[in-house]
């Protein structure tokens, strides 16, 4: 009686129909057309023909963020194996070498960075061993030996790897709160600030310096005049300074140390810029007025930012070497 409720006019059961159904949907061959591939197989190629992209899609960030996970078959199986580390059986994912050995493949060729006219923008280049930028943000799911551990930041629309405007802003700010905070004397700060404004004959004073933070980055009582802009990259350097279509991302890692000293450690990796990446930084500034008298123009205000840069860096793990630039 059930059989019979599950069958339609024709004898077949609902379980036939929708086979059919999903053969029509991603044109699968008809029975009389079938070849000695299982029914299962061939709605997995069919799936993955309709939905998968391939590894030339210029969205990174989708590349790292979504598709990085993405090794499930058309039946819902993760594609996973199994090896033997010190005595226990350890399940690993298949496919992210393949995933990562297509992220590096791609080059700046394809991009447009974005740009706002009337901005005030200069160059700067990546040294080695490059930049990491968004480290805090999640990403690894645990485990697996060849994923990426550490997050990284790109931009939503393009896919680029970037530095947001918000880290841009913050560091410069923080390192001019610093200079405030440190004890040392007027004619040591001018001298300082005559040697960042490239400018031997600049006065800029230490007690100008309050009011100069707070009319550009703004504070509790005042907004900020200043609009600071997301840096993209945008070429790919040689040795010889020469721009080439090459990749322009990598990996890298760090090897924690153990507490026990017989125990071999585990590297974590991640993604990061490599060297000899210009980065494009873009600012559109006002210059900064005490009592209707210009004290530090637009240009000055550039190169300020500029050599602080070029100083401190930007980013994670700058005091090993990452984010300094030339």
């Amino acid at each position: 009686m059930n059989q019979n409720k599950n069958r339609n006019q024709s004898g077949n059961t609902l379980g036939d129909f929708f086979s059919s159904q999903m053969k029509q949907a991603f044109d699968l061959p008809t029975e009389p057309e079938k070849t000695a591939k299982s029914e299962e197989s061939e709605l997995a190629e069919a799936v993955e023909k309709q939905y998968d992209l391939d590894d030339t899609t210029p969205n990174i960030g989708w590349l790292f963020y979504k598709d990085y996970y993405r090794f499930k078959d058309a039946v819902g199986r993760i594609r996973i194996s199994t090896k033997n580390v010190d005595g226990k059986q350890k399940v690993e994912v298949q496919g992210l070498k393949d995933k990562n050995e297509g992220l590096f493949k791609r080059n700046l060729a394809v991009y447009s960075t974005p740009s706002v006219s009337n901005a005030q923008n200069f160059t700067l280049t990546t040294t080695y061993p490059g930049l990491l930028a968004g480290s805090g943000l999640a990403h690894a799911a645990g485990g697996q030996d060849e994923e990426f551990k550490l997050g990284f930041s790109f931009d939503h629309t393009s896919g680029l790897p970037y530095v947001p405007a918000s880290s841009v802003k913050g560091v410069l700010r923080s390192l001019l709160k610093k200079l405030l905070d440190k004890a040392i004397s007027d004619v040591d700060f001018q001298q300082f600030m005559a040697f960042v404004l490239e400018n031997e004959k600049h006065t800029f004073t230490k007690a100008q310096l309050t009011n100069f933070i707070n009319h550009s980055f703004g504070s509790q009582k005042q907004a900020g005049q200043d609009i600071f802009l997301d840096a993209f990259p945008i070429s790919r350097k040689n040795k010889s300074n020469e721009t080439v279509s090459q990749p322009f991302v990598g990996s890298d890692s760090i090897t924690p140390h153990n507490k026990n000293p017989l125990k071999n450690p585990t590297p974590i990796a991640f993604f990061k810029i490599l060297p000899r990446v210009d980065f494009h930084f873009s600012f559109l500034l006002k210059p900064y007025l005490e009592n209707g008298k210009e004290v530090l123009g637009i240009e000055e205000k550039k190169t300020l930012f500029k050599n602080l840069l070029l100083n401190h860096g930007i980013g994670a793990k700058t005091n090993v070497g990452y984010g300094q630039f030339q």
